[in-house]
């Protein structure tokens, strides 16, 4: 299966978009800069040749590269300075846009603030998307072990923030 059409992208879109748009936001905690990743991987799905064994392959894929694309922004001298190292969020509804549902409360807002994004794209996947940890480790294309350190890790942070008061403060 190729995307070599424009209704092949639009299915695309209407599919995955979502999953996509969400997993730049929890990364980039931007919803700026979370639209320009959703342009940026939706872009290259255009431009790729690469044939799709599966709508599974494909949205593994898309994750991925929208995965990488946080992670390149991330690296440029511009969004270091731009994103605040703290998650400022005035209220639940800066994650929970387009989560269909999904309430996103603030404690978890501020819990997602002390990860990196490499831990944050894990637990988005494994919270939000539900997926397993083999799944994930499969999506981003590095091994499970990893995958389960990450999310250790980020589970140990999360423990520790809240052990500091971090979802009581304001």
């Amino acid at each position: 299966m190729k995307c070599d059409t424009v209704e092949d992208v639009r299915k695309a879109i209407e599919s995955y978009g979502d999953s996509v748009w969400r997993l730049a936001l929890a990364m980039t905690r931007s919803h700026h800069l979370a639209d320009d990743v959703f342009q940026e991987t939706f872009t290259k799905l255009c431009s790729t040749q690469r044939s799709f064994d599966s709508n599974e392959h494909l949205k593994n894929w898309l994750l991925k590269v929208a995965g990488n694309q946080c992670r390149s922004m991330f690296r440029s001298r511009r969004l270091r300075d731009e994103v605040p190292l703290d998650l400022r969020c005035h209220d639940a509804a800066v994650l929970d846009d387009g989560f269909d549902g999904i309430e996103v409360s603030d404690c978890f807002n501020k819990a997602l603030a002390v990860l990196n994004a490499a831990e944050r794209e894990v637990v988005y996947l494994r919270v939000v998307e539900d997926m397993t940890t083999k799944e994930i480790a499969k999506a981003l294309g590095c091994p499970h072990a990893t995958v389960r350190t990450r999310l250790r890790r980020a589970r140990n942070k999360v423990i520790e923030q809240y052990r500091e008061g971090g979802c009581g403060e304001g």
